[in-house]
C-alpha cells in the first residue's frame, strides 16, 4: 500500500526536464510521489479506517519507541538507458539518533534539505521565489548531506511490463514499456 501525497514539484520538475524544439514537446516526464510506511504504521492506518476514522481515545507521542531499521528516502528514475536508477538517502534510526536525541529518520532527512534550503535562501536573499529545482544541487547536498546517512546510486533491470501476477488484468502499452499505463494494477 503506497499512499499519494500531493507536491508542486510533480508539475513543476516535469515542466522543468520537458524537452521542446519548435514549439513542439519531444519529453515530459511524469513526476510522481509515493511514500510506503511500515507495516505497523498501514495496520494502524487500516484500524483507524475501521473506527470510521474516529481517534483512539488514548494518544501517545512517540519518541523512542522506533528501536531499529532505516528510511529510504530518494529519487527512482525510470524509463532511460540505464533501465531505472534509484539514488537517495538510507538513514538509520541508530545515525539519527546520534545526531539528534529522540528524533526519527524521516523528521531529520526533511529537516536538513529544509535547513540547507534556509541557509542558501539566507545567503541568496535577492533571488525571490524559487522551487526546489532551481537550488543548486551541490551547494544543497554540501549542508543536507552531513545529516542523511549513506547515498548510493542503484541500478535495476526491472520493468513494468515483467513478472505481472495473473491474477491483476493487464491491458499494457507493450510498444512503450515505460507508459504510465503500464504501471496500473486493475
Amino acid at each position: 500500500v503506497g499512499y499519494c501525497i500531493q507536491h508542486s514539484e510533480s508539475i513543476t520538475i516535469s515542466e522543468y526536464l520537458t524537452l521542446e524544439l519548435n514549439g513542439k514537446i519531444l519529453y515530459r516526464p511524469t513526476v510522481h510521489y509515493a511514500y510506503h510506511p511500515c507495516d505497523a504504521a498501514v495496520v494502524s492506518m487500516h484500524e483507524l479506517m475501521m473506527r470510521e476514522w474516529n481517534l483512539q481515545p488514548k494518544l501517545r507521542i512517540m519518541e523512542n519507541d522506533i528501536i531499529s531499521g532505516i528510511d529510504e528516502l530518494g529519487v527512482l528514475l525510470m524509463g532511460h538507458g540505464k533501465n531505472a536508477w534509484w539514488y537517495g538517502s538510507q538513514l538509520s534510526i541508530e545515525e539519527t539518533r546520534m545526531l539528534i536525541p529522540n528524533q526519527n529518520a524521516t523528521t531529520l532527512q526533511v529537516a536538513a534539505s529544509v535547513l540547507a534550503a534556509t541557509v542558501w535562501t539566507i545567503k541568496n536573499l535577492n533571488k525571490g521565489y524559487c522551487e526546489p529545482e532551481d537550488l543548486p544541487y551541490d551547494f544543497i547536498l554540501d549542508i543536507a548531506g552531513q545529516y542523511l546517512g549513506p547515498m548510493p546510486g542503484i541500478q535495476s533491470d526491472w520493468k513494468p511490463t515483467e513478472g505481472r501476477s495473473p491474477l491483476f488484468k493487464s491491458d499494457m502499452d507493450l510498444n512503450n514499456i515505460w507508459s504510465f499505463r503500464n504501471f496500473l494494477l486493475k
